[in-house]
């Protein structure tokens, strides 16, 4: 632990009336705490990183670079501190969906648990992927989750290495969040998701 000189570590200061209020250094710890779960998606590159992308608190899609994940923190300490937000994925949701999961009965109990949703699709099990009730079954409950999401104040931010990718294994899941008017951040700007190869051109190969 860092010692702060302005708080002697207390985690409080006094304002000018003498009322006691949070020192920032408790505040930053917070912080620390709040997005360590997402700093596993931070990609490992010996690029240097160039500013943040500048990401807004929506419905969404991002490709997984350091400066969108970068982007994706601030959005979180600016837009969803102190709120809880959990990541989970594909088979997570697929074992809530179908009634196996410990915690979760259905999609809509596990969508009334939390604020705002990551789902992780930066790894993706191409067996698993090429299973037509697999597949089916595994967009049919992110799009359930996604649905149940929009009409609220709530967020869910999809993960993913490529549009391309996205595109090659989960068509149907493309068409569903495009239908939704879901859109995806890539090289500074958002487009709307292509529903098949044809509309496809994100370059991000």
């Amino acid at each position: 632990m860092i010692d702060c000189t302005r708080c002697n570590n207390k985690g409080y200061t006094y304002d000018t009336e003498g009322k006691p209020m949070p020192c920032c250094c408790r505040k930053q710890s917070e912080w620390d705490v709040y997005v360590k779960p997402i700093k596993g998606l931070i990609p490992t590159s010996n690029k240097k990183m160039k500013k943040p992308s500048k990401i807004v608190n929506c419905n969404q899609v991002i490709t997984c670079t350091v400066e969108n994940i970068a982007g994706l923190l601030s959005v979180m300490l600016n837009d969803w501190f102190p709120s809880d937000y959990v990541i989970t994925s594909l088979e997570e949701l697929n074992a809530i969906g179908f009634e196996k999961h410990h915690a979760f009965k259905s999609i809509h109990e596990f969508a009334s648990n939390y604020s705002y949703f990551i789902v992780d699709i930066t790894i993706i099990n191409a067996i698993r992927a090429k299973k037509p009730g697999w597949n089916e079954n595994d967009v049919m409950c992110l799009l359930d989750l996604v649905k149940a999401i929009i009409p609220t104040p709530q967020k869910i931010v999809i993960v993913i290495r490529s549009i391309s990718e996205l595109l090659r294994y989960f068509p149907d899941l493309c068409s569903g969040l495009n239908d939704f008017g879901i859109e995806y951040f890539h090289t500074g700007k958002y487009k709307r998701i292509p529903k098949n190869n044809s509309e496809e051109g994100d370059g991000n190969e």
